[in-house]
């Protein structure tokens, strides 16, 4: 199985498909997409 994005954010196998790089990867890529301009992001749950 291959990591997916489903209906509560990333889906897969912790350790093997969801890494700590690939965490590291999504939220790089989620930070310039939401805050371009270096403004703060803030991420709640």
């Amino acid at each position: 199985m291959t990591p997916r994005f489903g209906t509560d954010g990333l889906r897969g196998r912790a350790g093997s498909e969801l890494t700590t790089a690939l965490a590291a990867a999504v939220g790089r890529a989620g930070a310039a997409v939401l805050a371009p301009a270096g403004s703060p992001v803030a991420i709640g749950r």
